[in-house]
């Protein structure tokens, strides 16, 4: 993936990074309220996410993110099963119970959201206990 030159200012990236940290909120209404504002942020200044943190919005991933988890997507899931009990909220186990029985191949929602979960599970430290 080609890197573009980012439009925000050192300031406006440090504001921007401190938003997204609240999105780890336990607190459901206090990381959508970080959400919310953080896509403000973003586009008060006339950028879309691509813009703003500088990424060609043509560029294909090609990278499968849970390539490095052993079983891939169901590594993952079970990681977080596993490990996610300090960080991650009932719904989100509910969710993962759900995938963990998952037939077929997880929507690409699904996949955004195990993404998500096990990035949390990971950055918190829980997951070298496995």
């Amino acid at each position: 993936m080609q890197a573009l030159p980012h439009k925000l200012s050192d300031q406006d990236r440090l504001k921007l990074a401190k938003l997204l940290a609240l999105t780890a909120s336990d607190a459901d209404g206090e990381a959508l309220n970080a959400i919310r504002a953080a896509n403000r942020f973003v586009t008060d200044r006339g950028l879309t996410w691509h813009e703003a943190v500088g990424v060609d919005p043509s560029a294909k991933i090609e990278d499968d993110p849970f390539e490095r988890f052993r079983g891939g997507w169901r590594g993952a899931t079970e990681l977080c099963i596993r490990r996610g009990q300090r960080v991650l909220s009932p719904w989100e186990f509910a969710f993962l119970r759900a995938l963990k029985g998952w037939a077929g191949e997880p929507s690409r929602k699904q996949k955004g959201i195990l993404y998500v979960l096990v990035s949390r599970v990971v950055a918190s430290g829980a997951a070298r206990a496995a």
